[in-house]
């Protein structure tokens, strides 16, 4: 039979509590340590990533600059040769608007003048139609009348017994000055229908169809438009002719003629090509230019047809 003994055993737990609480707080500090390190890491990265968006942002702006930078250079240099080109033909322009300017000025001097000699022929030649008309109020009108009150007073003086006598020699004078007086009255329109003759002859209606040179005083007209559009009626009339009346005849014109309408026959548009192709190939001008007017004044013929 077994024989039971108590074993009494004290065991003391302070070391292991004092093993555990060390291991605890070496545990509570690696955790701290590891949430310390993970927050370094975690701003290591962050500051890294925000360093790399720095350089990545510099990078992009200074890409941009300096593409910006090589077309603005482009396009500066592109519009300083546009405005040298554009000086350029200013200048050019402004030599042909003297030029023209120039001849616009010799060419309304002699149709001036020649309008002036045309005006002053005709005013002679007027004068000269006129002139029996003249010659016969400051003569025989003149001379008829004087003597119709020299005899007319000469009645009321004489004596009754020779009232008759007086009466019948003052119808006698003033049938002979009628007499007279009809007689230059006829050599009068004799000469007028002579004269009326002479001009009908040489009136374009009754002209023969022989060439044949005329003189015609014609207002000469010109018009412009500026950039806004604006159309400007420049009119040289003739002397002896205010501007504005020859404007207003000139409008006048205009709208008759736009109203009644006209268009050339097919013989004169075929003679106008003809002669204006010879002038534009005898011409000077470059021949980009011949090129342009060429085919503005085809437009310009088609537009009509």
């Amino acid at each position: 039979m077994a024989n039971h003994h108590n074993i009494d055993c004290l065991v003391d737990t302070n070391p292991m509590a004092e093993k555990i609480q060390t291991v605890g707080n070496k545990v509570e500090h690696t955790t701290m340590a590891v949430v310390a390190m993970k927050t370094a890491v975690i701003e290591a990265e962050a500051a890294g990533a925000k360093h790399v968006c720095q350089n990545v942002n510099r990078g992009f702006f200074t890409l941009m600059q300096s593409q910006l930078s090589a077309k603005l250079a482009q396009k500066k240099s592109r519009t300083e040769a546009l405005l040298t080109q554009l000086y350029m033909q200013k200048c050019r322009l402004l030599e042909i608007k003297n030029s023209m300017e120039t001849d616009y000025r010799r060419i309304s001097a002699r149709y001036g003048r020649i309008i002036n000699s045309i005006n002053k022929q005709l005013e002679q030649r007027i004068i000269d139609l006129d002139q029996p008309v003249y010659k016969f109020c400051a003569n025989d009108i003149a001379s008829c009348t004087n003597r119709k009150l020299a005899v007319s007073g000469i009645a009321p003086i004489v004596q009754k017994e020779n009232l008759q006598t007086a009466q019948n020699i003052n119808s006698s004078i003033l049938r002979r000055d009628g007499e007279y007086a009809i007689n230059h009255l006829k050599d009068f329109l004799m000469e007028f229908a002579k004269s009326d003759h002479e001009v009908r002859c040489h009136t374009i209606e009754n002209l023969s169809a022989n060439d044949s040179k005329l003189y015609l005083p014609f207002v000469m007209m010109s018009t412009t438009v500026d950039s806004e559009g604006t159309q400007s009626l420049f009119v040289t009339p003739p002397v002896g002719l205010s501007v504005t009346n020859a404007q207003r005849s000139v409008i006048e014109i205009s709208s008759h003629v736009k109203t009644e309408g006209w268009s050339p026959k097919e013989p004169l548009c075929s003679e106008t090509e003809k002669e204006f192709l010879r002038m534009l190939v005898e011409s000077e001008l470059p021949e980009r230019e011949k090129k342009m007017m060429k085919k503005l004044f085809e437009q310009k013929m088609q537009s009509k047809n």
